[in-house]
């Protein structure tokens, strides 16, 4: 799409400039925030699937509240 990336990058103007990383005076871009910032998200988001992974198990077996399990002490026998 012809004006496709300069309209992103503008925000808005099909007709704008882009400047690429060579325009840049460093000799490397400073890319390590967003290098582990996209592998932290990454991780995350495995955590929150295997997370959601869980409960819909604990759910399943009818574990997920706290007075149906097992393993909790129902404390209005004591």
């Amino acid at each position: 799409m012809p004006g496709g990336a300069s309209w992103l990058a503008s925000g808005g103007n099909p007709q704008a400039t882009i400047r690429g990383l060579e325009s840049f005076s460093t000799k490397a871009p400073p890319v390590a925030i967003v290098f582990w910032a996209f592998r932290i998200m990454v991780a995350l988001g495995f955590w929150f699937i295997l997370l959601a992974v869980w409960g819909a198990y604990r759910w399943w077996r009818g574990e997920l509240f706290v007075g149906n399990s097992s393993r909790t002490t129902d404390y209005t026998r004591l």
